[in-house]
């Protein structure tokens, strides 16, 4: 009978630390096994407790001498220690679009095998994964072959920030001495903002799949963010008051972690909550096609397969076409008028969630009662022939 092999799984010290059955988990520092041991200095020795030999190890990193840490250290290291912070201090969607990109960076797989319960094969793979690199021989050439293996990726800058930041984070912890990717250009923000109109907003509904049309008819009625209100709504979220309902989520679930948010629901939109409300007592309240409730990278996936279809029926919505559209275009109604009295940007900012900076930079264009005052500062006439001038040579 062969002699059952013991000791270490294969490849388990990818992750930086490692079990040995009926001992414990242990990191290796030069050629020693040393102990991984809880904030109370007892050695981890159940295999079941995996996070907890891994929140050791960050302990231990952040801990050990300069020179062992900067030669130890992977990017797959690099990359939690920095997520550990962004989950403890950033918001819910930061966490997860930048959690999904350092995902793809470290395992070669799309964002979408994260969390799911799907186990990825070799054939979704999509480039060979720089987890397991130690962080100082990372390069710039690896980040944009891994940039260039994603041709879909509308923008780079969101990928390229993350990466950024995970190594700025280590540099700023001390783990190493610099950045290997001091100096990568990140594009510039981008700041058009993109509006259904009426006829393309009504082919929506036409083509689209009916929990896809519910989305975004509730988008452009409420204004909510795509992820950490739509899709994160819940019954206990939906407040019913004299005037009529509102969505309140506490501050620690909202954009910012600063201050609780808000949203008023008009009736129309509200009757449909209720429903969903009798339907899912618990969880989430909006759902796809397949009962699973609604996420981010789902709500982008369905709209780039309706821009599609609406392609094909010679429907050219306006570009970029994504879940943000339906958020701007409540912006863009809300300013002029279009299910009652028109709003100022001030107001805007309070019912969108947003500052009125925010909303000046991105949707005052769409206001007249923004931009008269500089047609008029310059005596320009309008397109009906009214004109409004100034004397000629008074003043200077």
């Amino acid at each position: 009978m062969a002699r059952r092999k013991t000791g270490r799984s294969k490849g388990s010290r990818n992750k930086g630390y490692w079990f040995r059955k009926g001992r414990g988990w242990y990191v290796t520092e030069g050629r020693s096994a040393v102990p991984l041991c809880d904030d109370k200095g007892n050695h981890i020795k159940s295999a079941d407790d995996e996070e907890g030999a891994r929140e050791a190890y960050a302990r231990r990193v952040l801990q050990i001498g300069q020179p062992s840490k900067q030669a130890g250290l992977t990017v797959m290291d690099a990359c939690r220690l920095y997520l550990d912070h962004v989950q403890s201090s950033g918001s819910p969607e930061t966490y997860r679009l930048r959690a999904g990109f350092l995902f793809d960076l470290c395992t070669g797989f799309p964002a979408r095998f994260r969390e799911s319960k799907t186990q990825p094969a070799a054939k979704d793979r999509i480039h060979p994964g720089l987890g397991a690199r130690s962080v100082m021989e990372l390069t710039r050439l690896d980040v944009e072959r891994w940039v260039k293996a994603h041709p879909r990726w509308n923008s780079s800058r969101a990928a390229l920030q993350a990466v950024r930041r995970a190594l700025n984070y280590c540099r700023e912890a001390g783990l190493i001495e610099s950045s290997p990717l001091r100096g990568l250009k990140v594009p510039k923000v981008g700041k058009r903002v993109a509006y259904m109109t009426p006829e393309v907003e009504e082919a929506v509904y036409q083509h689209a799949r009916p929990a896809l049309a519910l989305a975004v008819r509730v988008g452009i009625r409420t204004g909510a963010r795509p992820e950490i209100e739509f899709a994160s709504l819940e019954a206990r979220h939906v407040e019913e008051t004299p005037r009529g309902q509102r969505w309140r989520f506490p501050a620690d679930k909202s954009k910012g972690r600063e201050k609780e948010r808000t949203i008023y629901v008009p009736e129309e939109i509200a009757e449909i909550v209720r429903k969903q409300v009798r339907k899912h007592r618990n969880g989430p309240l909006f759902r796809n096609e397949s009962g699973e409730p609604w996420t981010l990278d789902a709500l982008e996936s369905a709209f780039r397969r309706l821009k599609r279809r609406l392609h094909k029926m010679g429907i050219v919505p306006d570009e970029p076409f994504v879940p943000y559209t339906c958020r701007h275009t409540y912006a863009k109604r809300m300013l002029g008028g279009y299910w009652g009295e028109p709003v100022t940007l001030e107001v805007l900012a309070g019912l969108m969630g947003n500052t009125p900076k925010i909303c000046w930079e991105h949707y005052a264009k769409w206001s007249q009662q923004y931009t008269d005052p500089f047609w008029n500062a310059i005596g320009s006439a309008d397109r009906n022939g009214a004109r409004v001038t100034s004397p000629v040579g008074v003043g200077a």
